[in-house]
């Protein structure tokens, strides 16, 4: 029999995988902007430089704060029309693709997931989506 947390475990990895944001066959809502005003972020001060040193130990090469985050100035001057990207307070943020659909998280791939899930810094590993926090609110 598990246990509660290993219980929220198992239900969060397949909620998340499965049925992000309650939506069957969804996968990584919470790791896309799409049209939401929503900002992936603020990391914290105590993950910044742990996840850019364990990016780095992953990927096996120096990853720069740039190619993980965006800062304010960035943030807010390309996304004008988000109020969430014109608080300070959410920054810095998770850098995300200005090139893909829906403006995933940069470490976001369709087919495989969170690239660096291991890595990943508690901002995603504690989030939970109003689904997810209504399914856990039953265990």
């Amino acid at each position: 029999m598990l246990d509660r947390e290993n219980l929220l475990a198992e239900v969060t990895e397949y909620y998340c995988g499965e049925r992000c944001m309650g939506i069957a066959g969804n996968r990584g809502g919470c790791c896309h902007l799409g049209e939401r005003d929503w900002i992936i972020g603020p990391v914290a001060e105590a993950d910044r430089d742990v996840l850019v040193r364990n990016l780095g130990a992953v990927l096996g090469r120096e990853v720069t704060h740039a190619e993980v985050f965006i800062d304010f100035e960035e943030g807010r001057a390309r996304f004008p029309e988000r109020s969430q990207w014109q608080k300070p307070e959410n920054y810095p943020a998770l850098r995300v693709r200005y090139d893909a659909p829906g403006y995933p998280c940069r470490f976001y791939d369709a087919q495989k997931g969170c690239t660096v899930h291991l890595v990943r810094p508690s901002l995603c590993s504690a989030y939970q989506c109003d689904a997810l926090r209504q399914v856990v609110s039953l265990l």
